[in-house]
């Protein structure tokens, strides 16, 4: 209920004050990802551009992240009832909540196939986010899990960011791309294991002769 009445608040906001002229970028970390069937991996949401000990900084935000959910996907369990499931970690460096009061509203929750939203709202004061936030830091890390083989793009779908006063934020988007090979058979890795060791008897043996 505070989560939704926040939301709107701030999608008020984002109809009666224009955004900032400066862009903030959002991007995922890394940009390209390459692993096996079965494997689960890491990605960072990051934010930069914001300002270093001044103005612009970042009090909250309401981002839905989009992938292919015939090749990932992502754990919804949330042991503690937190509204955060235990496979995302919100502003793991607490750059939304200066002095670790722990107050923030946070959510993280997957609200459709293929979507994961995630909500930060801080209670830190307008100067104590100007002053000390970093530039650049993680919104959140995302554990991913292989569902299939094939490729998913990393993108965002609807992104709300607002400043310290509560003004809305211009943001610039770059979206990231993960890919799922098959898991090699064991005949090819057997192959594979007979040609490199060929590979390096010949080399030793060519070696030996000089």
């Amino acid at each position: 209920m505070k989560q939704s009445l926040s939301l709107s608040l701030l999608i008020v906001v984002l109809i009666v004050f224009p955004a900032s002229s400066k862009a903030i970028t959002i991007s995922f970390q890394p940009e390209t990802v390459n692993v096996i069937m079965g494997d689960s991996f890491l990605v960072d949401l990051i934010i930069e551009d914001l300002g270093d000990g001044t103005a612009p900084s970042l009090s909250t935000f309401y981002i839905d992240i989009l992938y292919d959910p015939t090749v990932l996907g992502v754990d919804d369990t949330d042991t503690d009832s937190d509204g955060v499931i235990d496979s995302v970690s919100i502003d793991p460096t607490g750059q939304l909540d200066i002095w670790g009061l722990g107050s923030n509203w946070l959510s993280a929750s997957i609200t459709s196939p293929g979507k994961l939203n995630v909500y930060d709202l801080s209670f830190d004061s307008e100067s104590d986010l100007n002053n000390n936030q970093a530039d650049s830091f993680k919104l959140a890390t995302i554990t991913f899990e292989t569902v299939g083989v094939g490729g998913s793009i990393l993108s965002i779908g609807a992104a709300i960011l607002g400043d310290a006063a509560g003004d809305p934020l211009k943001v610039d988007i770059k979206k990231g791309s993960v890919n799922v090979a098959p898991v090699p058979e064991p005949a090819t890795c057997l192959l594979m294991g007979v040609g490199l060791a060929g590979f390096f008897g010949v080399r030793k043996k060519s070696g030996s002769r000089r």
